[in-house]
């Protein structure tokens, strides 16, 4: 049953905006599993809602993922009383503010608040996939997390998004030390060019590292604004440490284990195959 249910969260976990559909044979082939079996796992995950299939006889997600997405929100306290304290930092700071969750190998953000005249991040929703070694939200949830999780992503690679992506493990780690000394972490242009960003991390009750939330703003005004942005971010993780985790004590199992879109092409895709 375990594997079974592990194996259903490889086929979920498959979906980006980069590749929306999969036909049983690829799927099969990306999971190195007999098509029988991935043929089996998309049409029961097809059958509960999770997935829908195509006129083609592919696969894509299915409309039953907005209802949980938005139970989990709500459940979360992120469409009340943490979404207030987006919208006061993005007046206070007339920044972007974003609020991220650590999926297990990425940042998935679940709020998001943009002031007029703010930066608009490209191709970046709730719900999509961040990046851990560039933006700022993702080095500081990893500067806060086991030191091996960073070498994990070194093996997996780092993909280069600008001239200013770290790209080298003992780099990484020298960032992460920094972040942990000054309690910000910093994008400056690692993930889009023109584009600065600062973070905090967001504690639970115990203490425990499980969001963090960051401003953005054009890149050109990082550095002069940066000691005032590190302030209101790390004002608005405090806020969000009591905000959202006043709903109850089950709250941080349901943020440290919310589960997969900046997609990130540290997976090379194979080609599209006939699902037939």
């Amino acid at each position: 049953m375990l594997s079974t249910i592990a194996r259903a969260g490889s086929v979920l976990g498959l979906f980006t905006h980069d590749r929306p559909e999969w036909g049983p044979r690829e799927a099969a082939a990306r999971l190195e599993l007999p098509r029988s079996t991935a043929q089996e796992l998309l049409a029961s995950l097809a059958g509960i809602g999770l997935l829908e299939r195509t006129a083609t006889g592919r696969y894509r997600l299915g409309w039953r993922l907005l209802a949980l997405s938005r139970t989990l929100v709500h459940g979360a306290g992120f469409d009340g009383g943490a979404g207030a304290v987006l919208r006061e930092l993005a007046a206070a700071t007339g920044a972007t503010s974003r609020l991220g969750v650590w999926d297990g190998r990425y940042v998935v953000p679940v709020s998001a608040v943009h002031p007029e005249g703010g930066v608009r991040l490209p191709g970046v929703g709730n719900g999509g996939r961040l990046p851990a070694h560039s933006t700022a939200l993702g080095k500081t949830i990893l500067a806060h997390r086991p030191r091996g999780e960073a070498v994990e992503r070194a093996h997996q690679g780092f993909s280069v998004f600008t001239p200013h992506t770290i790209h080298r493990l003992d780099a990484l780690h020298a960032e992460l030390d920094r972040i942990v000394r000054d309690g910000v972490g910093v994008d400056a242009q690692e993930t889009f060019l023109g584009v600065g960003c600062v973070a905090a991390p967001v504690r639970d009750g115990s203490g425990r590292v499980v969001a963090a939330v960051s401003v953005c703003v054009a890149d050109d005004r990082l550095a002069a604004r940066r000691p005032d942005l590190a302030t209101a971010v790390l004002g608005a993780a405090r806020r969000l440490g009591t905000v959202a985790w006043d709903t109850g004590p089950e709250l941080g199992p349901v943020i440290r284990e919310v589960v997969p879109t900046l997609p990130c092409p540290d997976d090379p895709e194979p080609p599209p195959e006939d699902p037939r």
